[in-house]
Formats: C-alpha cells, sequence, structure tokens
C-alpha cells in the first residue's frame, strides 16, 4: 500500500524555547508506516495516529517521539500520544527527558485488527533506545509479538512527576508493553492496560526513585499472561534514593471467565513503605488456577499482598519480606461458595522485627455441607527477629492441609496460630519457635470437628534453660459441641522455665504427649486459668507427660493439672528433678 508520508518516513524537529508551546501531528493510514517526532524543550505536544479505516488494514506500523531538554531549556509539561488503532504488528516508543517540578505525559493505545495483513515489523528496522541512557527496545519482544500478531510499545521516561499510560486492550493478544521510569525527584505513575481477554500478553516494568505507582492489568479471561514489576534504586537518579512505591498487578477473571496459567512478579528494591498487590482472582463462578505470583520487599514496613481467591485451585504464591521489619504479609488463597481451594502453596519469609504474616487457604463453607472444602494446601511461614506474628487458617472442609510456620527468635514475644476446622481431617500443623528466642512466645493450634483420620498437631518452644515465659496450647475438638475429634495426635515441647502447656482433645482415640525442661513449668487447660485441668475427654484416649527440672538451691518444682474423663483412657506423667 502506498504511504502517505514522504521517504517512507515523517520526521519533524523543533527546537523550542521554555515559552512557546508547539504541537506535532502525523496521521496515517494504511500498512508499514513510519512516523518520528523529535522535539526540544518545554510545553511541547506530539500526537501520531496510525490507525485503519474502512477496508484499510493497518499492521507492521512504527511510530516513535522523543521530547528532550533543549540546549538551554529543560523538558517538562510535555505531551506525546501514539495511537495505533486496528493494527497489529506494531511498534509504539516515546522517550521523554524531564527537569524541574514540570510533569510530562506519555500515551500509548494499540487495538488489534484480526483482518490486517502486509509485512509485520522485524527487530531490524526498530529503532534504538528513545533517549541516550534510556530503555532500549527489546529485539527478542519485538520478535514475538511480532510472529502472533500482537503490538510492541516501549516508553522511557527521566524527571519529575513523569505520567504514562499504555493500552493494548479490546481481545488483544500477544502484546509486549515495555517500561522505564528514572526519577530525580518524586511522583512517576505509570500504568499498563491489557484488558478484555487478556491473553498471552507481557508487560516488564521498571521504576526508579521515590513515591512511584505502577499498575499492571491483565484481566477478563486472563490466561498466560506474565508482568515483571520492579521498583526501588537508581543510579542513574543520584543513586539509591527510594522510599514509598505502591505496585499493583490484576490478572483476574470475570464473572464466569478464569484466571489461569498467569505469572506475575514484583520487585521493590530498598524501598521503606513498600506496598505490593498481585491479584489473580477468577469470577464468581470461574477458577483461579495454576497462576503463579511472587512479592520481594528488602527494606521496612513494607505491605504484600497476594490474592488467589474463588475456585482457587494449583496456585503458588511467594511471598518474601528482607530488611529490619515491620513489614506486613497477606496471602489468600480461599475457594467460594461454589468452588473449593485446593492444592495451593503459599510460602512467606521475613526477616527482622515487629512483622505479620498471614495465609488463608479457606473453603468459604459457611454452611459446613461440605461446598468449598479447602483442601491439599501448603502454607509454609519463616520469620527471624522478635516480636513477630504469624496466621495460618485452614478452615472449612479441611483436609489434607499442611501448615507450618518457624519462628526463630533472636529476642522475644512472638505469636503463632494455625487453625484448621470444620470437617477437618488428615491435617498436619507445625509450629517451631525459639531457637534463638530469649522466650516469652505464644502458639497455639486448633484443629475442630476431625472425623476418624484425625490430624497432627506439633508445637516446639524450644530455647535456653535460661529462657522461658512460653504458651503452647493445642486444642482437638469442640468441648459440648458433640462433634467429632478423633485418632488425633498432639506433640508439645518446650524448653526454659516459667513456660505452659495447655491442652484439650474431646472425643476418642486421641494421642497426646508433653515435654517440659526446666524450672517452674506447668501444663493445664487451654483456658490458661491457675489450677485448670489439662483435659482429655472421650474413650481410649493416651496422655503421657515428663518434665524435667535442673533443680538448683530454692528452685521450685513443675506441675502437671490432668483431666482424663471417660472410659479406657491412660496417663504416664514423670518429673525428674536433676
Amino acid at each position: 500500500m502506498k504511504k502517505v508520508i514522504l521517504t517512507g518516513a515523517a520526521l519533524i524537529a523543533f527546537a523550542a524555547t521554555g515559552f512557546a508551546q508547539n504541537t506535532s501531528t502525523v496521521n496515517q493510514s494504511g500498512n508499514q508506516q513510519t512516523a518520528n517526532a523529535t522535539q526540544l524543550g518545554s510545553l511541547l505536544i506530539s500526537n501520531i495516529q496510525q490507525t485503519s479505516t474502512g477496508s484499510v488494514t493497518n499492521q507492521g506500523n512504527y511510530g516513535a517521539t522523543s521530547q528532550k531538554l533543549g540546549i538551554t531549556t529543560p523538558a517538562r509539561n510535555n505531551e506525546a500520544y501514539i495511537n495505533q488503532i486496528g493494527t497489529k504488528s506494531g511498534f509504539a516508543n516515546i522517550g521523554q527527558e524531564g527537569g524541574g517540578s514540570g510533569k510530562n505525559v506519555a500515551t500509548i493505545n494499540q487495538k488489534n485488527n484480526t483482518g490486517g495483513s502486509g509485512t509485520a515489523i522485524t527487530a531490524a528496522s526498530a529503532p534504538g533506545a528513545p533517549l541516550a541512557q534510556g530503555n532500549a527496545p527489546n529485539a527478542a519482544g519485538i520478535a514475538a509479538v511480532k510472529a502472533a500478531g500482537g503490538n510492541y510499545a516501549n516508553s522511557y521516561q527521566q524527571g519529575h512527576n513523569q505520567t504514562l499510560t499504555i493500552s493494548q486492550n479490546d481481545g488483544l493478544s500477544a502484546n509486549d508493553a515495555d517500561v522505564r521510569q528514572d526519577n530525580y525527584g518524586t511522583g512517576q505513575t505509570a500504568t499498563i492496560n491489557q484488558n478484555n481477554v487478556s491473553t498471552n500478553n507481557s508487560a516488564a516494568t521498571n521504576q526508579f526513585g521515590d513515591v512511584n505507582t505502577l499498575t499492571v492489568s491483565q484481566s477478563n479471561k486472563s490466561s498466560n499472561n506474565k508482568t515483571t514489576v520492579r521498583q526501588g534504586f537508581s543510579n542513574a537518579a543520584s543513586g539509591p534514593n527510594s522510599f514509598y512505591a505502591v505496585a499493583t498487578v490484576e490478572q483476574n477473571g470475570t464473572g464466569t471467565n478464569a484466571s489461569t496459567d498467569n505469572i506475575a512478579t514484583v520487585a521493590q528494591n530498598g524501598i521503606n513503605g513498600g506496598d505490593a498487590t498481585i491479584h489473580q482472582n477468577a469470577g464468581t463462578n470461574g477458577n483461579s488456577t495454576f497462576n503463579e505470583g511472587t512479592i520481594t520487599q528488602t527494606s521496612s514496613g513494607d505491605m504484600g499482598t497476594i490474592n488467589q481467591n474463588d475456585r482457587s485451585d494449583n496456585n503458588d504464591a511467594t511471598l518474601t519480606q528482607a530488611g529490619t521489619g515491620g513489614h506486613t504479609a497477606t496471602v489468600n488463597q480461599n475457594g467460594s461458595s461454589s468452588g473449593t481451594s485446593s492444592n495451593n502453596e503459599a510460602v512467606v519469609g521475613q526477616t527482622g522485627s515487629a512483622n505479620q504474616a498471614t495465609v488463608n487457604q479457606l473453603g468459604v463453607d459457611s454452611n459446613g455441607g461440605g461446598v468449598g472444602d479447602s483442601n491439599n494446601n501448603d502454607a509454609f511461614v519463616t520469620q527471624s527477629g522478635q516480636s513477630n506474628e504469624a496466621f495460618i487458617n485452614q478452615n472449612d472442609g479441611s483436609t489434607g492441609n499442611v501448615a507450618t510456620i518457624n519462628q526463630a527468635g533472636g529476642g522475644a514475644g512472638d505469636l503463632a496460630t494455625i487453625d484448621q476446622n470444620t470437617n477437618a481431617y488428615t491435617n498436619a500443623a507445625t509450629i517451631n519457635q525459639g531457637s534463638l528466642s530469649t522466650g516469652g512466645n505464644t502458639a497455639a493450634i486448633t484443629q475442630q470437628n476431625t472425623f476418624n483420620d484425625g490430624g497432627t498437631a506439633t508445637i516446639n518452644q524450644n530455647t535456653t534453660i535460661g529462657g522461658g515465659g512460653n504458651f503452647g496450647a493445642l486444642v482437638q475438638g469442640t468441648p459440648g459441641a458433640g462433634t467429632q475429634s478423633v485418632n488425633n495426635t498432639a506433640t508439645l515441647s518446650q524448653q526454659g522455665s516459667f513456660n505452659q502447656a495447655r491442652l484439650e482433645q474431646i472425643d476418642d482415640l486421641n494421642t497426646a504427649t508433653i515435654t517440659q525442661t526446666g524450672n517452674y513449668n506447668v501444663v493445664r487447660n487451654v483456658s490458661g486459668a491457675a489450677g485448670s485441668f489439662a483435659r482429655q475427654e472421650g474413650t481410649s484416649n493416651t496422655l503421657t507427660i515428663s518434665q524435667t527440672s535442673p533443680g538448683g538451691a530454692g528452685m521450685v518444682g513443675n506441675i502437671a493439672n490432668v483431666s482424663q474423663i471417660g472410659t479406657g483412657n491412660g496417663s504416664v506423667i514423670t518429673q525428674t528433678n536433676n
């Protein structure tokens, strides 16, 4: 098709002062069109339109805008727009330098034309970086989208208060967005939309500096999409000057549509107060399956959330937070009233102190009728430091789940709870506290309403003999509720002094073992009331308690208060003072 530009290209160059407003507009229709706009200075507008009309297709087009610093003038308050509408195998490139407090705006729109024809762009025809130190186009990405009939968008912005929007919507697939923003000040914003039957799309995003916001949306029949986000230090912008950033990735289904086989990775490096969220949820009657969500944060006071909900199945979530602490991590892999949460894995790792981690793998079966089960899920939380909190919930039809919390300590005051309740069986829960702790920790595991295959609950609170002051509680069964809690195994081990072991097992064929090494240790009821009794109620239950005291002048012995109610129960209590 004949090109509507001279010599195969439109080159518009403007040298602008800081006071004039120059505008460049290029309109092209057809295949393999090329438009370049170069502008210097401030208050500039570039508008490139490459569209299809009627029977005219629009394929393999290239549009680029570069807005740079002038010789004596900054580059700020500039605007650049590239619209490639009804196109496929297109290429759009915007580069903007900034200076001072001005705000530059870049917008790229690409919509697919499935009836397009003609020769697609090639890596060889792609330009270099929009700015010398900028974001070079990815030849491999260009080749990939070209082969699949998708589009490629590339942008680089440098300065203050930059805003970027890339839209690759309306039935698009195999698109690639490649973005970088370097921040000399604060307040960069980038938005990438690859929505409305979003499949096989890719977004690679980089933001460096302070107070940045990034949003990537790959939703509505979202499948086989990939997003990579990096926020943090920038050597190109005066070194590591990074605090507060927000990143949100959405790879959702809607209605009956699924969210499946998506990958989202967010890294916030050296950002104090970072906030990262990944949504890989299905619609109300869809499925969230085989998704992978990963968040890595490496400073202090960060928040990370991964949601893989609504018929959540075979999803992986990994959330790692390093640094001095004060972090909050949340993973939700929940079913719905019409679907399960099954075969999911959640891994949370936190270093530092005063962190909080929560993993929910819930069946959302409010009536206990077996719909919305939580089964065959794995949840692992590891925390170092002190004064950390960890919570794992695998409730409502909870079967075959594994939950593990490891809190190494390094001080005192950790809290850990695991709940595996309601129509629950063959679950395993483990809490380990205190390999480096001075004590003062609390651990609780609850497995209620368990069927004949039972569950396993283990708490280890191991400190030095000089440590202690820990509370460990194991509950298997519901007193007075008439619900089953059969064939359970409970194990609790504590070292140090002034520890409390709390136990309650209701129903039949349960086994409990409590071991305490140290002084002033107590075994009592889960209520924690002074003088209360650890309790086993039912038939053929077994309880074994071992308390060993190092002794010494003025040392007071340990106390074991035990109550067994029912038939055929057995208990062994051994107390030793060395």
